[in-house]
């Protein structure tokens, strides 16, 4: 009879481990060293990550465009599901994300853009949703159930009052940071053993 450790990572993409408070299963190197130690090798992979944050989106797409880019690279699909803002070519070519493998999502009523995400995730690569509305929990766990099934990369980018909503998100994130300043302010508010953490990251610093 096999025992339970041995059942259990059968499926690390479907499992919380509560004991440790942490994913199981494939990590994907975020391209910040100090990100990378804080979460045990990289972004994890197959479920929901939150990334959340005030005002415009370049803190949140500065800190996730490296693995974006070696997604791409691996010739796998990124799709993006903006909101109202559609991405900017040039700064994700100059990323080194690959443009031939971005799909751009233009969807604004809300059903149909949950429908979109979900069909997409299907598809296992990976998917940026930007998402100011709030999203019911049966619905996120739809999304994170679609992430799990294919093993693909699901980011949602969510303000930061959402933080005072409980999500079924694997991970979750708060970034913050000074007018004009280099630096993020990193809260890991989920995923990391039950214990708040912060990082002060610059992501443009060379090398990370």
């Amino acid at each position: 009879m096999a025992s339970l450790a041995e059942l259990l990572s059968r499926h690390p993409a479907h499992l919380w481990v509560g004991a440790r408070g942490r994913f199981v299963g494939p990590r994907l190197a975020t391209g910040h060293a100090p990100l990378d130690a804080l979460l045990d090798g990289g972004w994890p992979t197959g479920t929901l990550i939150e990334l959340l944050a005030d005002g415009p989106g370049l803190s949140r797409l500065s800190l996730i465009l490296p693995a974006l880019a070696a997604l791409t690279r691996e010739g796998r699909t990124l799709a993006w599901l903006h909101a109202g803002t559609t991405p900017y070519a040039p700064a994700l070519l100059q990323a080194g994300v690959d443009l031939s493998r971005v799909l751009i999502l233009d969807a604004t009523e809300h059903r149909e853009r949950l429908w979109a995400a979900e069909h997409c995730l299907q598809g296992g690569g990976a998917l940026v949703m930007e998402e100011s509305q709030r999203i019911a929990d049966p619905l996120l766990r739809r999304l994170k159930l679609a992430a799990a099934g294919s093993g693909a990369v699901l980011f949602l980018l969510r303000p930061s009052s959402a933080a005072a909503i409980p999500s079924p998100a694997a991970l979750r994130i708060q970034l913050s940071a000074r007018p004009y300043a280099r630096t993020r302010q990193l809260s890991l508010i989920k995923g990391g053993g039950g214990i708040p953490r912060m990082l002060s990251l610059d992501l443009h610093a060379a090398g990370h």
